[in-house]
């Protein structure tokens, strides 16, 4: 079950607490905020294919609802994560010409039905929404991409090729699965959830706290995007 969104339609389940954080073997605390700057990683070449795209692209939390928190092995809360790999999707979609609207760019806290409102508002080609995961069993591990129950052809064509990104990629993914979060069933246009991985895994943990993996988690959803909306 994913942490911080209720499949329900509900509101977010906030986990933890968005306070200072101390890491291990470090003297000084630090705040989250200090992980949203992303250092320079290579990109895809530049091209074309998405001219004329409209893509919405949603880090899932923030602001006072932290999402999964300090859960499992990550020192990193989930709402910083998500920002840090949406970031990394937007310049890469931007590459290929695609218009972009983001619904944060900061720590700060979006309503759920604000950010699928978004999506009807720009006519959106896609809202792609972007989380990490949790649960009590320690060895599960691998991105999700989740459609809404009702989805339409075009959200789950982006599934499917968002789901052989991964494994293209040699990152096991789970699968595409249905749930009507708000994000996804709140709104009229094509919308994907990728849950990246879990951070109650301690080695997917590691990953998602690193800048070069959170990058290749990005091109795998941007070339997902490519391959089924590009021209």
């Amino acid at each position: 079950m994913m942490v911080g969104c209720d499949p329900s339609g509900g509101g977010p389940q906030i986990m933890g607490s968005d306070t200072r954080l101390q890491h291990p073997g470090y003297s000084t605390p630090y705040t989250a905020a200090a992980f949203s700057i992303i250092q320079p990683s290579p990109y895809p070449t530049p091209g074309r294919k998405l001219f004329g795209r409209t893509i919405v692209v949603d880090p899932g939390h923030g602001g006072r609802d932290p999402g999964a928190g300090e859960a499992g092995f990550s020192p990193i809360p989930e709402k910083v994560i998500n920002l840090a790999i949406a970031q990394d999707v937007e310049v890469m979609l931007k590459a290929q010409g695609a218009n972009v609207v983001m619904t944060r760019r900061k720590d700060v806290f979006v309503e759920l039905l604000d950010r699928a409102a978004l999506a009807t508002r720009h006519k959106a080609d896609l809202l792609v929404s972007i989380h990490a995961d949790s649960n009590h069993d320690p060895s599960i591990s691998g991105p999700s991409i989740y459609v809404a129950r009702g989805a339409s052809a075009q959200s789950r064509r982006v599934a499917t090729s968002i789901h052989s990104a991964f494994r293209n990629e040699e990152i096991p993914s789970r699968g595409i699965r249905r749930a009507d979060f708000k994000v996804l069933a709140q709104h009229n246009q094509p919308s994907v959830l990728v849950e990246t991985g879990y951070l109650t895994n301690a080695h997917e943990a590691r990953n998602l706290n690193t800048n070069w993996y959170r990058t290749k988690i990005a091109k795998c959803i941007v070339s997902g995007i490519i391959n089924s909306l590009g021209r």
